[in-house]
């Protein structure tokens, strides 16, 4: 039987994140491979006791097919909760849930590009999200990060040599994997440039509750006027990983 692969698959290159949870690491052993959470924090008790209250008040129709954009009361609490936190005007009608945070990126990357888009992504960037990007076949163009986030000068100038560019990648909240907040006056003009250039921002923050001094700075969600903004992010890093809810 021949098997015939569409060309988008490489057999030849592995996956990018083949690799990034080894088994052999011994039980004290801290790995910088990925984003992974401490299990000790993982908050085993009170998930049991939310899993047995859902199962108890909602029965066997848990189990059943729901909403394909995902359970509405959950979505409507994330977008109350983005709200909150975020300073972002959201009902649940503009939330969607994934398969982690990961599926997100895959979907955003289906929903825009097309082969051979330009693209922008920040140096260094995290390689899961150009896992996802590159089953498009994608153009990338790389701007450097600066100490509050990325070279918007740089990324003006690419902008320029690319107009055609379609999508900026940026983790903006402790960044993957440099560790960079954006700050809040570069978070502003990059919506601006948006808008302007005419690109879809994919804001990608999973690592957002967890800071550990000071405020949450706004989104920059937050400061979107055109809808070009999709804000990204998961409870793989705050709750726990085997949820699987972006």
């Amino acid at each position: 039987m021949t098997i015939r692969l569409a060309k988008r698959v490489n057999l030849a290159v592995p996956s990018a994140m083949s690799g990034l949870y080894p088994a052999s690491l011994s039980a004290d052993a801290v790995s910088f491979a990925a984003g992974q959470p401490n299990e000790r924090y993982f908050p085993t008790v009170a998930m049991k006791r939310a899993i047995d209250q859902a199962l108890n008040q909602g029965g066997q129709h848990l189990f059943q097919y729901h909403d394909v954009l995902g359970n509405p009361e959950l979505r409507a609490q994330l977008a109350a909760r983005i709200a909150r936190t975020g300073g972002v005007s959201a009902t649940q009608d503009n939330v969607v849930l994934t398969v982690g945070g990961q599926q997100g990126l895959e979907v955003i990357a289906k929903t825009v590009l097309n082969p051979g888009d330009d693209v922008i992504v920040e140096g260094p960037c995290y390689f899961g999200a150009l896992g996802a990007f590159d089953l498009c076949e994608p153009t990338y163009h790389t701007v450097p990060l600066q100490a509050d986030g990325v070279d918007l000068e740089q990324l003006e100038a690419t902008l320029k040599q690319y107009p055609e560019t379609k999508l900026f990648y940026t983790v903006p909240d402790y960044q993957n994997p440099t560790g960079v907040t954006m700050s809040v006056a570069k978070r502003q003009r990059l919506v601006a440039l948006a808008n302007q250039y005419d690109f879809v921002i994919l804001e990608d923050s999973p690592y957002r509750d967890l800071g550990y001094t000071g405020t949450l700075l706004p989104t920059i969600k937050h400061f979107d006027t055109q809808g070009r903004v999709v804000f990204l992010s998961s409870f793989s890093k705050m709750l726990v990983p085997g949820l699987r809810v972006g």
